[in-house]
């Protein structure tokens, strides 16, 4: 058993010591969440979060060990969490329950008139009973809306599919309730019962793959009635059921690659694609049927920001719901008390938000901080480049400016706290982070923009705005701005460096890769489909020349102008191999970098892709940002 009191960091969620939270996912009756927190030393930890009459109420339920980013975790009843660890080859499931449950806080979902909604993470035991452990390829943790169901899990592995039941009425236990040959994707509850799953499945090998209806009463799985075999357009391919209503079985079907991809089926309501709902620039994501099913709530981004709109199902129109700019996470919940959904905003790292029904706006377990970020809009080499600063108005005249660049490459940077950056900003520094040609959230043209072109487009808007940041502040005495990237990011700002070397003050590259094709060699299928997508192989046909960090750094071996370079990787990286990081540091070496000179790697033991989140060594690493940032090295120099 775990006490709270053991995790300053986290002890007490209402004075915002979360700094984080990922992996939200809501109970199906949207009156209780599970989620991973993580404060300033970047551990992650389960969280439960349930709302009783006014307020919500977070109780934190650390296990054995540290969770990693790859933990799922979902609410069920009587305030425990189901934690499922992925591990290669072994999922491991956990029940995580306070050691004697507060009858005055009562179960998740469960009202309590003489609760104040203070939201404290109560100091008290925790304890963590092992349900099982699988040896299987792959596994995916669901709520379940039977009170009797504590959570369901979808496994895979070489022959098929299994759906298992998690009980704990004397013990906790694992039941399996179907099995199928084939591979089964989704999961979407179609009733309140906790019966009827919605899954994606391919029953024939040369059938597309379409929706379907697992029965787990009877442990049968059908094609789903209410989805059509093709689309309106006539196109036959993968159907997806996207969220549902437990009262009226309505479906929101999604039908990728389709001139209308979004449409709504069901009972007495034939499938169509109304235009209403297909008329977004970006991509949607559902966060659920309002409770009378009358309604419908999805989110998408616009720019630097997020927005919600309502779905009237019977007028087929569309309102934009009003909430503060930051950015909303997939998935949500619309119960009786309003739509709930996880919010972060640029005065709050990380929340859980509900819009009430008379429209009214709540954040709760993150307390409001200065804001630490505003949008700004650049020159770019072909037009303006929406931005997120941090470092206020004065931002152009702080000593020292970050220029950082996203990840994806299909990702933007959003109105958000970003906790380096606004760490950055506190000491007197600032963050430039463009949405450089390839960010989502500005139409279709600009997104692709990189489709068969990476590092071509994007790599011109960062040099422009790297040259216009440079000449600015030479002519105001100020250093030139320092690279950072992660993941795609770093490969881009390292491509910067070296295409032009003498714009730059330093570069910091998180879990670089080398090329697209190099990368596609080692890579994950996951990660070779993403790569086959944005046609990444492709060779980039300019002055520059194909775009591979160690062909461009070894005909850069006489150049005089070398900044300094820090490279971080995580040993356990699942998407990028640490391989790259040190075949990159050998390519820097050679054409005259100098490893703990102007050359400093680091490889993190405990870390995955993302360094700064749940590893032990998240708050060194963040730290040793700030000190190259400041200094050039990412050493301590004060000894």
């Amino acid at each position: 058993m775990t006490a709270l009191g053991e995790l300053p960091e986290l002890r007490d969620a209402a004075c915002g010591a979360v700094e984080r939270r990922i992996s939200v996912r809501f109970a199906p009756d949207g009156r209780s969440a599970a989620a991973l927190a993580a404060g300033r030393d970047g551990r992650l930890v389960a969280e439960l979060c349930s709302w009783h009459g006014s307020g919500a109420r977070f109780t934190l339920l650390p296990g054995i060990e540290p969770e990693s980013h790859r933990t799922q975790v979902v609410p069920a009843a009587h305030g425990r969490v189901v934690a499922l660890r992925m591990r290669p080859g072994a999922h491991r499931i956990v029940l995580l329950e306070r050691d004697e449950p507060d009858a005055s806080q009562g179960g998740a979902g469960d009202g309590d008139a003489g609760d104040t909604g203070d939201p404290v993470a109560r100091e008290q035991q925790v304890r963590e009973r092992e349900v099982a452990v699988l040896a299987v390829r792959a596994a995916r943790l669901l709520p379940s809306p039977d009170p009797a169901v504590v959570a369901v899990v979808i496994t895979a592995d070489a022959s098929g599919s299994r759906i298992w039941q998690v009980t704990a009425d004397e013990a906790p236990s694992l039941r399996p309730v179907l099995d199928a040959r084939q591979a089964l994707g989704g999961g979407v509850w179609l009733d309140a019962e906790g019966a009827l799953l919605s899954v994606q499945c391919q029953f024939d090998e040369d059938s597309p793959v379409v929706a379907a209806v697992a029965d787990l009463r009877t442990g049968v799985i059908v094609r789903d009635p209410w989805v059509a075999a093709a689309g309106e357009d006539g196109r036959v391919g993968a159907a997806l059921v996207w969220a549902a209503h437990p009262g009226t079985g309505l479906r929101l079907v999604a039908r990728p690659g389709a001139r209308r991809p979004l449409s709504l089926a069901g009972p007495g309501r034939p499938e169509r694609a109304a235009a209403a709902l297909n008329a977004f620039a970006e991509a949607v994501q559902p966060l659920g049927f309002s409770p009378d099913g009358r309604r419908l709530a999805l989110h998408t981004r616009c720019g630097v920001r997020s927005r919600i709109y309502a779905f009237d199902l019977d007028e087929e129109s569309v309102r934009e719901v009003e909430i503060p700019a930051g950015s909303v996470a997939a998935g949500g919940a619309w119960s009786a008390d309003g739509l709930r959904f996880a919010f972060g905003g640029p005065g709050v790292a990380a929340g859980l938000a509900t819009v009430g029904p008379g429209g009214s706006w709540r954040v709760e377990g993150a307390r409001a901080r200065p804001v630490a970020a505003h949008a700004q809009s650049v020159a770019g080499a072909a037009g303006r480049i929406e931005s997120v600063v941090y470092g206020g108005a004065g931002w152009r005249a702080a000593p020292r400016l970050v220029l950082a660049l996203h990840g994806g490459p299909s990702d933007q940077w959003s109105l958000v706290r970003h906790p380096l950056f606004a760490d950055l900003a506190a000491r007197g520094g600032a963050v430039l982070a463009p949405n450089q040609r390839g960010s989502t959230g500005y139409g279709r043209r600009h997104r692709e923009a990189i489709v068969g072109a990476w590092a071509v487009p994007d790599l011109e808007d960062v040099l422009r705005i790297g040259a216009d940041v440079a000449a600015e502040r030479a002519a105001a005495g100020l250093s030139r701005p320092v690279l950072f990237g992660v993941s795609y990011g770093a490969f881009l700002a390292m491509v910067a460096l070296a295409a032009r070397p003498d714009l730059w003050r330093g570069c910091v590259a998180v879990a670089p890769f080398l090329s697209g094709p190099k990368l596609y060699r080692d890579a994950t299928p996951p990660v070779r489909a993403m790569l086959d997508r944005l046609r990444a192989c492709e060779p980039a046909r300019d002055a520059l020349g194909p775009r591979d960090l160690e062909a461009l750094f070894a005909s850069a071996r006489d150049e005089g102008e070398r900044p300094p370079v820090y490279l971080l990787h995580g040993l356990h990286d699942e998407v990028i191999p640490v391989a790259h990081t040190r075949r990159l540091a050998a390519a820097l070496g050679a054409a005259g970098w100098r490893e703990g000179r102007d050359l400093f790697v680091r490889v993190l033991a405990d870390a995955g892709h993302d360094p700064f989140d749940g590893s032990v060594s998240a708050a060194r690493s963040a730290e040793s940002v700030l000190r190259f940032v400041r200094c050039g090295s990412p050493e301590d120099l004060r000894g």
